[in-house]
C-alpha cells in the first residue's frame, strides 16, 4: 500500500506540473496573438485489485466549453 501512496503523490505532483505548463503555454500564446483561456487538466488513475504491476493513467486536456458555466 505504501507504494500506491507514493505513486498517488507523484501523480498529484505531475498534475500540478502539467497544469502549470498548460497555463504557461497559454500565456505565451496570448502574447503571440491568441486569446488566453484556462485549460483544465484532469488526471485519472484506475487501480484495480488485479492490476498489481500495471496502472492505467489517462491525462486529458479539455478545451473550454463555448456555452460557459452551467
Amino acid at each position: 500500500m505504501a507504494r500506491l501512496d507514493d505513486l498517488r503523490e507523484e501523480l498529484e505532483q505531475l498534475g500540478r506540473e502539467i497544469e502549470q505548463e498548460v497555463r504557461r503555454e497559454s500565456t505565451v500564446r496570448e502574447h503571440v496573438a491568441s486569446p488566453f483561456c484556462e485549460t483544465p487538466v484532469r488526471i485519472e488513475v484506475d487501480i484495480t485489485p488485479s492490476a498489481r504491476h500495471r496502472l492505467q493513467i489517462s491525462i486529458t486536456v479539455q478545451p473550454p466549453d463555448d456555452d460557459g458555466p452551467p
